[in-house]
């Protein structure tokens, strides 16, 4: 039921977008969806995951129910569809080399995601973790801090948490989602321009 409620929801807003865009969009008649509904949608999708998390962690009725359960599951996948067309047309436009593409892509992910797992760990150490495990466990404190909290890291778990192998945060298996399609966009892209050619 939930799951209905929130697509009606999404169709809704979809279509009250495009509406509303119309006029807009006549500059972007090549574009299935135009840049302003696009980031209109985004937004939408942004809030509406943030609620998520929100309603995950509280007790409540429907509404709360149908954000918790279905809401941000949905938001999500419409988020990264289009984020991915926004960069499929962004390519489209203005065509990089795999080197150029990935530098820019996975730059402007990786600076960002090395610096706060820097933070959080230096963070970590200094607060540090001085209960039991499973009680922090029980309050939904993440290994990593347990970890990293009571000085039990290593010179090897703290290189893999630079590098990503392993994260502070559950929340941060949305960097390795999004670098993953980066990469996986930036090599399929290559290889179909070498094999069928164009741009």
């Amino acid at each position: 039921m939930e799951y209905l409620i929130v697509s009606v929801i999404f169709i809704f807003f979809f279509w009250f977008s495009l509406v509303k865009s119309d006029e807009r969009s006549k500059a972007y008649n090549s574009n299935l969806i135009n840049p302003q509904t696009s980031t209109l949608l985004k937004a939408f999708c942004f809030i509406l995951i943030v609620c998520h998390h929100y309603a995950l962690r509280t007790d409540g009725g429907i509404i709360r129910r149908i954000v918790a359960m279905g809401g941000g599951t949905f938001a999500l996948v419409v988020f990264l569809l289009l984020s991915s067309y926004g960069i499929a047309e962004s390519e489209k436009r203005k065509t990089t080399e795999l080197k150029q593409y990935l530098f820019k892509r996975c730059g402007k992910l990786v600076k960002p995601y090395f610096l706060v797992t820097v933070v959080a760990i230096i963070a970590y150490w200094l607060i540090g973790a001085y209960a039991s495990p499973d009680e922090l466990l029980q309050n939904r404190v993440s290994l990593a801090f347990v970890e990293i909290g009571q000085h039990r890291l290593t010179v090897p778990d703290g290189v893999s948490y630079l590098v990503g192998l392993k994260t502070f945060d559950g929340a941060m298996w949305f960097v390795g989602v999004i670098l993953y399609s980066y990469l996986a966009f930036g090599l399929s892209k290559t290889v179909c321009l070498k094999q069928f050619g164009g741009g």
